[in-house]
């Protein structure tokens, strides 16, 4: 898919306040200097709890009607992460991951043909890390921190001789980002919450990340995005409008065309095509705009709903999109020959996460909700029929699983599993690190979900 984004709802922002609450500190004054991880010591009773292989497989039989998935672990000795993930990511092109825990530990994964994880690099930051997104082509990196900046590095130079070292060429940004965005070819950057202004960000090999231009509202930014092609970008405002700004490839914009609203515009999103555009508002406005390629937008259609609009996102099949309101109703719409919207589905509700775009494959196949009894469900959307729930992930209270996402190409799940000895005893993850009591004899486990290939009988209950 194109661009990634990510724009701050209000949910998030409550866990965020809870957090610092619970932390008890404020944000230094300035960046706290990175430095390397130090690798996590073996247990003297690793044998005794089958810890020596650093990397255990084991397959999950499909019951009748579900997709075969291949399950595989990722102990604490590999990954570094000695607490619960906070937030993980693929590339666009599903060759590279980023996974982020609660001691504020990143790793860099090289994503194999197999589906293997081949660890490429891990660095210890500042902070308690809450948000992570990789460029197109696993190059750059983008975090958020409570207690520390959030920050942009390059990551593109990883080698043996670096392996521990965190980047050192990249960007601190000196306020809080609201919404972040890689163009899909890697090279350009965007960065709201300074203000009224989002950030244009130039990104290059061989210089540290620049801030080029901004692109103003009267108000603050709370939302943008990039066209697949980079060549325009939408930002949404509190100001009641969107903009759609044509990009030079130069470090230039220039706003082309003002979608108005009648309150705060809360997301934005390009159809994978660059023909139309979506726009939501905190006051249940739902647009769809018609893009002529030349700069011009006009409205389409528009729907109205009783609750916000907080987060929408296309999928290639057919010109459709995600909307999703607050409180998590979540449907899906279509785009007619006649450039008018209907919606197609009410997709399953979810009580654990957004339904947001890092939960779904590029080809809008896939996508995976998560339940009040710790497990995900993976759903599969052929055509005009229903979503089809194909598979679960997890075994439910005896297993607690947090921090999914879905490679872009659907190939592979990636999530964070919480287990004492033995597995007896979930500690589901929160913002909040466990205390040393607790961490005592804790397994904290990626797990790597590869759903194969073959024909669904019929949905699971």
């Amino acid at each position: 898919m194109h661009a990634f984004r990510f724009s701050l709802s209000l949910s998030l922002a409550l866990a965020l306040l809870f957090a610092l609450a619970a932390c008890g500190s404020d944000a230094p004054d300035d960046p706290p200097s990175p430095s390397p991880i130090i690798p996590p010591a073996k247990d003297p009773n690793a044998k005794d709890r089958g810890w020596q292989n650093r990397t255990a497989m084991r397959y999950r039989q499909p019951r009748e009607g579900q997709l075969a998935i291949e399950r595989r672990v990722i102990r604490s000795e590999e990954s570094g992460h000695l607490e619960s993930l906070s937030a993980a990511a693929f590339s666009s092109d599903s060759k590279w991951a980023i996974s982020t825990a609660n001691d504020a530990s990143i790793a860099l994964w090289q994503v194999t043909k197999s589906g293997d994880l081949k660890l490429a690099r891990r660095w210890k930051e500042e902070g308690l890390i809450y948000r992570a997104l990789l460029s197109g082509q696993g190059k750059w990196a983008f975090t958020s921190a409570v207690g520390a900046s959030d920050s942009l590095y390059w990551i593109g130079d990883t080698n043996a001789s670096n392996a521990l070292e965190a980047p050192k060429r990249r960007l601190e940004f000196d306020w809080a980002v609201t919404a972040f965005a890689f163009s899909d070819d890697g090279h350009w950057a965007l960065a709201s919450g300074k203000g009224s202004a989002a950030a244009l960000i130039k990104l290059s090999e061989s210089e540290a990340p620049t801030i080029v231009h901004e692109l103003k509202h009267d108000w603050e930014v709370s939302t943008l995005a990039f066209s697949r092609d980079g060549a325009w970008a939408l930002t949404g405002s509190g100001d009641a409008s969107a903009k759609l700004w044509h990009l030079d490839g130069k470090g230039g914009a220039t706003e082309s065309a003002l979608l108005q609203h009648s309150g705060a515009v809360m997301s934005v999103a390009f159809s994978d095509d660059g023909k139309f555009a979506a726009t939501g508002s905190i006051q249940g406005e739902l647009k769809l705009w018609l893009l002529d390629g030349k700069g011009g937008a006009s409205e389409c259609d528009s729907h109205q709903f009783e609750k916000g609009i907080f987060n929408l996102f296309f999928l290639p099949q057919r010109n459709r999109f995600v909307c999703e309101m607050i409180e998590l109703d979540t449907t899906l719409w279509s785009i007619g020959d006649d450039s008018r919207a209907s919606m197609a589905a009410e997709l399953p509700a979810d009580v654990r996460w957004p339904l947001a775009e890092h939960l779904w494959s590029s080809d809008g196949r896939f996508f995976i909700t998560g339940d009040a009894s710790n497990r995900m469900a993976l759903w599969q959307l052929e055509g005009d029929a229903q979503p089809l729930k194909v598979a679960y992930l997890g075994n439910g209270s005896d297993e607690a699983l947090n921090t999914p996402t879905l490679s872009r190409d659907g190939s592979v799940v990636l999530a964070c599993r919480e287990a004492r000895d033995g597995g007896q005893g979930d500690m589901p993850g929160s913002l909040i690190p466990p205390s040393p009591e607790h961490q005592a004899g804790l397994l904290v486990c990626i797990e790597v979900y590869l759903p194969q290939p073959g024909k669904v009988l019929a949905a699971v209950k």
